[in-house]
């Protein structure tokens, strides 16, 4: 079920336009190095649910949003997700 909606790779169509929005939105390094955390995170999180790890998969996914929440923090669009 995770993987139908992930994908199975860093090479889905949704991954790629994600990275675009990053690529547009992020300027500062500590942006570029939170872009690169979620990216690694992203793929382990797919490669854990391929083989059914189910713990790496929740550390993956922890490590993830973790780097999303960070870097909406540090662009200023987290004021502008609240609510969604």
């Amino acid at each position: 079920m995770a993987s139908s909606v992930l994908g199975g790779s860093t090479d889905s169509d949704w991954v790629k336009n994600v990275n675009m929005a990053f690529t547009k939105l992020s300027s500062s390094p500590e942006e570029k190095r939170q872009v690169d955390t979620f990216n690694s995170s992203l793929a382990s999180l797919i490669s854990s649910i391929t083989k059914n790890d189910v713990q790496s998969s929740k550390t993956a996914f922890v490590a993830s949003a973790t780097a999303f929440e960070k870097w909406t923090n540090l662009t200023g669009l987290v004021a502008q997700l609240k609510g969604l």
